[in-house]
């Protein structure tokens, strides 16, 4: 075999190839430091290496090959021989260059140890934040599904995402949340002491319908046709006040869950009823029982399933809607949320309220059977076998929430990293169901298997067993005009609602800013929620005492019928927010009194927001309870006039004036330190819907 000399026609050839194999050193060398410090698993970061020393020679070779113009036929032999000869020289020149090589990866550790010993990279390491905004009756199930993202996703100690996740189902606070920047509502555009609404803004929100996705986007369209949330910034470049795009892709959806009726009592035993049933029938055989006095479901001001079976309830109910609305809240202490209906029942363990029946999704059913935690108040109970079972009712009419998954884009956040990890996320829990955290699936299958979330719902020694299939529903059921989409349902219901004349009093002395849970944010919270569940033709205004100055009253507000409404609710709401502390307590019997003599006659409701005030501060009163209630009973002019004492401090009403008033007038004291503020508001509403006469 003939050698080239290296003067020869082959000795430029032979250079060349010695330049390449350095250059291919070189790219190696630079493979191993762009490997180490990639976005990539360690695994990843091997092949990628691996990869980069069998592409370097393969590409050398074909490169030179077909530089050489090699006939056709001579063209595989012409590039294995000279794979061979790189790869020759390659090894031969990377053993000369291990101590280079040595010396980039001792260089380039010194530099990234940190990253080293913590198997990852920062950039590699720092995860995404996805927030995400549920309803609080499906929270429990949806923050197990989220952990279980996080572990899937995370190794070699990287976290690819964190999930944040905040309950909310008021429709009204998420329409106009939506709207504007999720900032509190300002009045004509100031955002000068504005505050985030609802926490941190959601880039998904996963609602419990499809029709609640589709009002807030119909929502929206309006907006923006008014030439509102036009997506335009407060002046900060950050686009705080710029309307949400929202996308809805009805197919991808977190789970489906029914509504059921639930009870203490069984009242299928031995029945051979199997499956759902119609409505009425559930609730007649239930009244037989003794059972339905009264039934409750959440307020739909404040829960957007309480709103969707709303028209269902009122069709069965067959009392016409008016009544049937002061029937469900007979109990007057409505909550805000199906999470605290049923966390009276785990409070009450010892004596549960036995002769009420609850409307509820069949998931926050199961987490109350499982001992789970219930939305964002209602803590386990320690005793776990302490708990009463409720026995769920499975009906024909009632809905079954569907739980789209709904992206949400806002101005000046929108980029093309975060839309991939948030659309992964989207995808991951589409195809990954919460079903054993109580939800079905999305075509209303439930889970098989006695120790699913669902299996404790089941008894075997029942006839009307958990139907394994639930298919969602086309739309509401109930009566035509009320059905149609939320909007509809949430007309039928504000129309069954009375009007109401409200004055909301605050005590505003230095007590109620004195505690470690300042009392005055809460009663301004609680007032708020009050003030945007209020419908049209109600009158609402707010006061202010404490002592020594005089009760100071503002204008009354009677809520119009058109766009107007929001304006006025965000100008109410508005001002609410700016009240402040002055002065020292006044006593709660002579006030009530003297706002007695400065209200006008006819149907209306003082709800006296206060901490409650103690005996000692209460020395001075002209009036007595027991002397102020007499007042009450004996003014013919006033004998309209319903005084609901809201007590925010720390003790609640288990003492004090604030439970002796309430006690002495007959209208028990209401406590607003307990749950949520949704919670708190819907107990006002639910006990003002039930004592006013239609």
């Amino acid at each position: 075999m003939a050698v080239d000399a290296p003067g020869g026609p082959d000795g430029g050839k032979a250079r060349r190839e010695r330049l390449f194999g350095w250059l291919g050193w070189v790219g190696g060398t630079g493979g191993i430091a762009a490997a180490l410090g990639a976005d990539l698993s360690f695994r990843n970061r091997l092949l990628l290496f691996i990869g980069v020393l069998v592409a370097v020679p393969l590409v050398m070779t074909l490169g030179l090959t077909l530089r050489d113009r090699v006939p056709k036929r001579d063209l595989p032999r012409a590039f294995l021989r000279r794979l061979g000869r790189i790869c020759g020289l390659l090894l031969h020149q990377s053993a000369r260059a291990i101590p280079a090589i040595l010396a980039t990866v001792l260089v380039w550790t010194a530099v990234h140890w940190s990253f080293v010993t913590s198997g990852a990279s920062e950039k590699s390491c720092e995860p995404a934040d996805v927030r995400v905004t549920v309803s609080p009756e499906s929270l429990t199930a949806l923050k197990a599904a989220a952990h279980r993202y996080v572990e899937d996703k995370s190794g070699g100690g990287c976290r690819k995402a964190t999930i944040t996740m905040t309950a909310n189902s008021s429709i009204s606070d998420l329409r106009e949340g939506f709207a504007n920047g999720w900032l509190e509502p300002g009045v004509e555009g100031d955002t000068s002491e504005r505050v985030p609404m609802l926490g941190p803004r959601p880039d998904l929100w996963i609602p419990q319908t499809t029709l609640a996705a589709k009002d807030v986007i119909a929502h929206l369209d309006e907006a923006q046709s008014d030439g509102q949330g036009d997506g335009q910034s407060d002046g900060q470049g950050d686009g705080l006040r710029g309307k949400a795009l929202l996308d809805l892709d009805e197919k991808k959806t977190a789970g489906t869950s029914p509504m059921v009726v639930a009870s203490l009592s069984d009242a299928y035993r031995g029945s051979g009823s199997t499956g759902p049933e119609g409505l009425q029938s559930v609730l007649n055989r239930l009244r037989q029982q003794g059972v339905l006095d009264p039934l409750a479901r959440a307020l739909p001001d404040t829960s957007e399933s309480a709103l969707a079976a709303t028209p269902a309830l009122y069709q069965a109910l067959a009392s016409g809607d008016g009544a049937a609305e002061r029937f469900l809240n007979k109990d007057r202490l409505v909550p805000g949320d199906a999470t605290a209906l049923l966390c009276r029942f785990r409070e009450q363990s010892s004596a549960p309220p036995g002769g009420i029946a609850v409307v509820v999704p069949e998931n926050t059913l199961a987490d109350y059977a499982r001992n789970k935690e219930l939305g964002t108040a209602c803590p386990p109970l320690a005793n776990a076998a302490a708990a009463k079972r409720l026995v769920p009712y499975y009906t024909e009419e009632l809905p079954v929430l569907d739980h789209p998954i709904v992206q949400v884009r806002w101005p000046g956040e929108d980029s093309e990293k975060r839309r991939a990890a948030i659309s992964e996320f989207r995808d991951w829990l589409a195809s990954h169901p919460p079903t054993g955290e109580g939800f079905r699936d999305a075509k209303g299958s439930a889970p098989t298997g006695p120790k699913t979330a669902l299996g404790v719902l089941r008894d075997p020694t029942r006839n009307n067993a958990v139907p394994p299939r639930m298919p969602p529903h086309e739309g509401l059921k109930g009566a035509k005009g009320c059905v149609e989409s939320l909007k509809a349902a949430r007309a039928c219901y504000e129309a069954a609602r009375p009007n109401a004349v409200l004055t909301l009093a605050f005590d505003v002395s230095g007590s109620m800013g004195q505690t470690a849970k300042p009392a005055l944010p809460r009663a301004q919270d609680i007032a708020q929620r009050i003030v945007a569940a209020a419908r049209p033709r109600d009158q609402l205004r707010w006061a202010t005492f404490s002592s020594p100055a005089p009760v100071a009253f503002e204008r009354p507000v009677t809520i119009a019928t058109g766009p107007k409404q929001q304006e006025q609710k965000n100008a109410l709401q508005a001002g609410i927010r700016k009240i402040t502390l002055r002065g020292g307590d006044r006593a709660l019997a002579d006030t009530v009194d003297a706002m007695r003599g400065t209200l006008r006659p006819g149907v209306q409701h003082l709800v006296v927001l206060t901490d409650g005030q103690t005996a000692r501060t209460n020395a001075g009163a002209r009036l007595s309870p027991g002397r102020l209630a007499e007042r009450l009973r004996g003014d013919k002019a006033q004998s309209d006039l319903r005084v609901l004492i809201v007590s925010v401090g720390p003790d609640g009403c288990s003492a004090g004036p604030a439970k002796a008033i309430g006690d002495a007038v007959g209208e028990p004291c209401i406590d607003g330190s307990a749950g949520t503020a949704a919670d708190a508001a819907g107990k006002i509403i639910s006990s003002v819907i039930e004592s006013t006469p239609s």
